[in-house]
């Protein structure tokens, strides 16, 4: 696990997306993952399909695999 966070109450996609974000930031910027494959595992939630969510990712070049 790289990063986690708790929140208070519920989550939309637009704080999933915030969330995703910027954990996907600070893997790209750190040395340890340069040049390397970063998949994230997600189940099927609405937010995680959320199309700022997949547009977050793929501008990091990083892999979104949906467990069923």
């Amino acid at each position: 696990m790289i990063a986690n966070q708790v929140i208070e109450g519920g989550v939309d996609a637009t704080v999933f997306e915030n969330f995703i974000h910027m954990t996907l930031k600070h893997v790209r910027e750190s040395p340890k993952y340069q040049g390397r494959r970063v998949v994230v595992l997600l189940d099927n939630a609405a937010i995680h399909h959320h199309q700022h969510v997949i547009d977050s990712a793929l501008a990091m070049k990083v892999i979104l695999l949906f467990n069923p």
